[in-house]
């Protein structure tokens, strides 16, 4: 039953690729077609690709799975120095962002069974690791058949996508049964592989590598520290909202100036998730009466007034920012994006704060809970009245503290788990 699917599988892929190209040339969206030319070579398998050496291939959705190898590409390069490390990815922006890790990063070709497997003859892998969810099915059942030893790393499996593959076990079992190792970011991602495939010993739950991907960058602490001094903010209380959305920025502004009331010398940093768009959280600060900074300012500013708040509107300060903080609180959360990275400020040992939309960062929020690092919060009452709990309470304040950098802790060493794993299966090339 699963070569008749993997069949009609391949009778069905042309021709849901020149639908959905016909969608895009027809919609609004047809823009996104202008690289079209450059990219069919990729897509067709109709490049040269360079001869490469015992090369490990390393299939990643996009961007945000690509950056989660970071720290995992460092330990395989350094374990295997005679092989070239490729990338490829489903999305050009995934590809972009592989060539920062590789100079040998490509589009994956359609997974139509002759592209995939010209693909593989082409570049002669000895080894590959397919990160999260890309299940393609030829790529894995020709990685199999032709004795490529293949993992499933970082492997993620959502109930949504567990009912769905278990309509179609057989195909599933097909291009499964010859994967040497699934490494699985958590206990129920592996429970429900198990549940597909059986439970067998290959499959394994090592973690999330993302979390070894957080890394403390506050190298510019000292311009900050100036500034502070121009500003008179000497012995000051600071909360730090970073990567907050239109909405929640003011929430959290009005949330400070309840506290500002009762709370001396208590200050605010606002991130923009989108520093372009930060003359609309100014516009928001004025209209709230709250003095403010542009950072971007800076250099020409005259202080000659009280600044309640520095209005954070260039990239690549935050973690300087969270590291010089009492308290944060992480944006993305009051409004239904899903959340962004909870555990940045954790690395500096910083009480994290959030509203309840996490579904992006579920994890995350679950373990700063349970250690008591980090506080959902889900109305402006609710941020007032932690904010004020935390900052007047110092014993509470300092074992908050302690417990997010705990909470962080426990969920990193993941990259070092299945990196023991691929190695007790003789992975090296």
């Amino acid at each position: 039953m699963g070569y008749i699917l993997l069949f009609f599988y391949n009778l069905i892929t042309p021709l849901i690729a020149v639908l959905y190209l016909l969608f895009f040339y027809l919609s609004p969206r047809r823009r996104l077609l202008k690289k079209l030319n450059k990219e069919l070579k990729e897509r067709f398998s109709l490049l040269k690709y360079p001869r490469l050496t015992n090369p490990i291939w390393i299939h990643a959705a996009s961007v945000g799975e690509v950056k989660a190898l970071f720290t995992l590409l460092d330990k395989l390069k350094s374990d295997n120095p005679n092989s070239d490390i490729i990338i490829t990815s489903s999305t050009a922006a995934g590809r972009e962002a592989a060539k920062k890790l590789t100079e040998f990063s490509y589009l994956l070709p359609l997974d139509f069974f002759p592209l995939i497997l010209k693909f593989i003859n082409k570049i002669k892998p000895k080894m590959l690791l397919v990160a999260e969810t890309e299940l393609w099915p030829n790529m894995l059942y020709l990685a199999g058949r032709l004795n490529i030893k293949t993992f499933l790393i970082n492997a993620r499996l959502s109930e949504k996508s567990f009912k769905s593959y278990n309509l179609i076990s057989p195909l599933v079992h097909l291009i499964l049964k010859n994967v040497n190792g699934i490494f699985c970011q958590s206990e129920s991602d592996a429970q429900r592989y198990k549940k597909i495939i059986g439970k067998e010993k290959r499959i394994k739950f090592t973690g999330n590598i993302k979390y070894d991907n957080i890394n403390a960058n506050s190298s510019k602490t000292g311009e900050i520290h100036d500034c502070f001094e121009k500003m008179n903010w000497k012995k000051v209380k600071i909360i730090t909202a970073g990567s907050t959305w239109k909405g929640e920025d003011k929430t959290v502004a009005r949330a400070y100036l309840f506290n500002k009331r009762t709370i001396k010398n208590l200050k605010l940093i606002l991130a923009p998730r989108h520093p372009e768009t930060a003359h609309e959280t100014a516009f928001m600060l004025d209209n709230l009466g709250i003095h403010y900074l542009n950072w971007s300012d800076r250099l020409n500013f005259k202080f000659d007034r009280d600044i309640d708040c520095i209005l954070l509107d260039e990239m690549g300060w935050l973690n300087d920012f969270y590291s010089l903080s009492d308290l944060t609180f992480v944006g993305g959360t009051l409004v239904k994006i899903g959340g962004h990275n909870l555990l940045e400020p954790s690395l500096f040992s910083k009480p994290v704060l959030f509203g309840p939309h996490i579904k992006n960062a579920k994890e995350a929020a679950q373990t700063l809970i349970k250690f008591g690092g980090g506080f959902m919060v889900k109305t402006e009452k609710d941020l007032s009245g932690r904010i004020s709990l935390l900052i007047k309470n110092p014993p509470m304040l300092k074992s908050a503290s302690k417990m997010s950098k705990k909470a962080l802790e426990s969920l990193q060493g993941a990259t070092e788990k299945t990196m023991q794993e691929l190695e007790s299966l003789e992975f090296r090339v």
